[in-house]
């Protein structure tokens, strides 16, 4: 009786993606706005879309914190 070995496959090392905190920061924004940063700070897009996306978001992000707060009590 003989062991026999078995090979595994290499696994190749993933790239490792440099942290930008500027860019998370950016990201978060864009994902808690609903729109693009460029769109928020009016560099494109449609002013008046922005402004009723951009409150909407933040209404339901109010609302949410609010229903939270009731709840844990």
């Amino acid at each position: 009786m003989s062991a026999h070995i078995i090979p595994f496959p290499k696994s190749a090392k993933q790239p490792t993606k440099e942290f930008d905190p500027f860019e998370e920061a950016l990201a978060e924004m864009e994902e808690r706005l609903g729109v693009s940063v460029s769109d928020y700070l009016g560099f494109s897009g449609n002013p008046e879309e922005t402004k009723k996306i951009v409150e909407r978001n933040m209404n339901r992000e109010t609302f949410k914190i609010l229903t939270d707060l009731s709840y844990n009590r």
